[in-house]
């Protein structure tokens, strides 16, 4: 925890030198903030049928973070955003992009990219009530995936006194990568063995998720710089299934069997907030 705060401090102190002389010009002006916040993840569970439903398997971190923002205004009403959440052991596994463009001070264009991790518990996966695993460990691991985020909206800005912020709907697509695994198995009392294969092509699933940042500014240490308290919390929702094709080999790979295996879709529901300091400069 120390060394994360160091990079937190060493992150944020030199930024202000470097937005302020290497590239003045370019930016009107320039916000970044430290927050720690917490993001949870709810996937819709079901009755697994006799072939494996791998949104039942599906997980993400629900976990504490740190995190560190930068925000730039540029010239002609464009504003760039990049945000990224840090763990224990300084790996930046959470990215957020933000583009956003005010052709009037009230309502502005939003683009977005976020790419977050995920994993597929592989252990329950492959268990079946007849087989059990022959190679210790193959199936006790899991399996690491990036879901990546596409997103279109729209931005309004607000402000009131000493508080400010925005409020942003967003939507788009959210994209699982394609994945592969496998499992030697033995049946219980015989001796029969086999190789069962799960070859998970990619998906995409249309995803909304409202955001809101306000900001409150408790002091002005010169007429062009502020700094203060800020919260962000972000809502997100899609449904999706994960399908997938199944390959078994009894005893040999010519003794093949293919499946292809479907699912309804499931919801996923997702609340990530945070509040923090921030200096604008």
């Amino acid at each position: 925890m120390k060394r994360l705060l160091i990079a937190l401090i060493l992150t944020c102190i030199p930024a202000h030198y470097v937005f302020s002389y290497t590239l003045t010009g370019w930016f009107e002006e320039s916000k970044i903030s430290v927050f720690g916040g917490v993001a949870t993840h709810h996937i819709e569970k079901r009755n697994s049928s006799e072939d494996v439903n791998l949104m039942n398997y599906l997980s993400y971190r629900n976990e504490f973070y740190l995190g560190v923002d930068a925000h730039v205004y540029l010239h002609e009403q464009w504003q760039f955003n990049i945000k990224t959440y840090l763990n224990s052991s300084l790996r930046t596994d959470d990215v957020f992009a933000k583009l956003i463009y005010m052709p009037h001070e009230k309502i502005g264009v939003t683009l977005g990219y976020a790419s977050i991790p995920v994993q597929y518990g592989l252990y329950e996966i492959h268990e079946q009530p007849q087989y059990y695993t022959t190679i210790p460990n193959s199936d006790d691991v899991y399996d690491f995936a990036k879901n990546e985020l596409f997103l279109a909206g729209l931005a309004f800005p607000f402000e009131g006194g000493k508080f400010s912020g925005t409020i942003y709907l967003q939507g788009g697509v959210s994209y699982l990568p394609n994945d592969f695994s496998f499992s030697w198995q033995k049946k219980y009392d015989s001796n029969e063995r086999r190789l069962v294969e799960y070859d998970i092509p990619e998906s995409y699933a249309f995803i909304i998720q409202p955001e809101v940042e306000i900001r409150w500014e408790i002091a002005k240490p010169t007429t062009d710089t502020s700094i203060g308290l800020q919260f962000q919390g972000k809502w997100t929702y899609s449904k999706r299934n994960i399908d997938y094709t199944r390959n078994i080999y009894t005893w040999t790979t010519d003794n093949k069997q293919t499946e292809i295996i479907s699912h309804p879709k499931q919801s996923i529901e997702g609340v990530d907030w945070n509040v923090g300091l921030f200096y604008i400069f």
